[in-house]
Formats: C-alpha cells, structure tokens, sequence
C-alpha cells in the first residue's frame, strides 16, 4: 500500500515537473514577447455615438478606447474602478492590430488597468507581461454655463476635465480670480503679477526719460572734467 501511495505521489510530481518545464518560455522567446507587450499601447478620444430612440436619434459624446499592436501571441484585460466588468480582448477582436470599444460613462472620471497577458501561442501562456494605466474624464457640469462660452481657455470651463467636483461658490470665485488676471488657464497663481508690475513701470520710466538721464551724466562728465582742468592749472601757477 505504501509503495502504491508512494509511486503516485513520484508520478504526480514528475507529471507537475514536465508540465512546469512545458509552460517556461525561453530566453530567446521572452525576449520576443517583451517586445511584443512593449508595443501594446493604449489610447482614447471623443467621439459622437447616435443612440436611438423609439420616435427620434440622438447624439451623444462617448469615449472611444484603442488598443494598438494586439497579435496573435498576446490578449489584454481590462478592468476598470465603477463597475466589476472585465473585457478580454484578443488578436480576434483586432483590425490590423488595432481593437477598439466605447466607453459611455462620463459622469466620473474612469480609472482602467490595462494587463496584457500570453496566449496558447506560446510556450507559457497566460503569464503577465506589461500593465498599462488609462484615465478617461469626466463630463464638466459647468461647461454649459454663458459665462464659460467667452473663457473657454480656463480650465473649469473645459468639457470634460478630471478635476474633482466643485461647488458653485469656488468656481464663480476662481472665475473672478482669472478675470482679474490673479491665476493662469490652469488655475494656478501667479505669484510675481505685482512685482513683475513694479518691475514693468520702473522699466517704463526709464525707457520714456532717458534721454534726460543721458543729458545729466553729460552735464556731471563735463563740470568733472572742467573742475580737474582748473585744479590743475592753479597747482601749476603756484607751482605745485
């Protein structure tokens, strides 16, 4: 019985060993699919997505996300932070490498992990080789807003941003702030407005007075001069 036990055991390692050995690519191999993997790469844009209705179609912006250099010895999954759906995608689903899907929701900013993975096609499959990160925004409640339509290069009035919300108070408050010219597009401070004011004036009066200033030193040059001429002829006559 023992010997049984002990000769199932042996067989049941030794099968493990091989198919442990099977599944390990080689260097020369690895060095292929890393490649392969480095050159996955992912990408999104905004595009108009018609939605039909019973009596009428409609329009509406969508995230459109592309997956480039998907192949036959690779596939990608994809996970993302609102829902539990994970998309698996493979050189099958791919139009000369390039696979693509819409993306809908723009009510929050969308987090993806991107994990791409070997295929059957090699000699180990299903072993990860490469995460990417992708980050869709999300749609800006205050984009509609009049007051946006003349600051669209302020970046609360952007379309879709990826900002946290805000409330109404902080951004009629960063409004006035870009108004007055106390932060930049992108919200940020700027810090050296009124020294760069100081700087600008004192630049400015000396550019609009200075020929007037040439003018004295001339005048400060010649009374020098003048005063050492004389010097020095009083030295001579007294014979100094």
């Amino acid at each position: 019985m023992k010997k049984k036990l002990l000769l199932t055991l042996a067989t049941l390692f030794l099968f493990t060993i091989k198919v442990e050995a099977a599944s390990i690519c080689s260097y020369k191999e690895q060095t292929e699919i890393n490649q392969l993997a480095a050159n996955v790469k992912a990408t999104y844009e905004v595009v108009q997505d018609t939605v039909q209705f019973e009596d009428m179609n409609s329009t509406m912006d969508v995230f459109n996300i592309s997956l480039f250099n998907v192949t036959e010895k690779i596939y990608v999954v994809i996970k993302n932070n609102i829902n539990n759906e994970e998309k698996i995608i493979t050189s099958n689903d791919a139009t000369e490498g390039v696979a693509s899907f819409k993306w809908d929701y723009a009510e929050a900013v969308t987090n993806f992990t991107i994990q791409v993975y070997t295929t059957e096609r090699t000699s180990c499959p299903n072993e990860r080789y490469k995460t990417i990160y992708l980050t869709t925004p999300r749609y800006n409640e205050f984009y509609d807003r009049e007051t946006c339509q003349e600051l669209t290069d302020f970046y609360l009035c952007q379309k879709f941003v990826t900002f946290s919300e805000i409330s109404e108070e902080k951004f009629f408050k960063q409004l006035e702030s870009y108004r007055n010219g106390d932060v930049n597009d992108s919200g940020e401070d700027i810090k050296d407005k009124d020294d760069n004011s100081t700087t600008d004036k004192v630049f400015n009066f000396i550019d609009d007075y200075k020929w007037y200033f040439v003018g004295g030193t001339i005048v400060v040059l010649v009374v020098i001069i003048i005063i050492f001429k004389l010097k020095g002829r009083k030295q001579r006559d007294l014979g100094l």
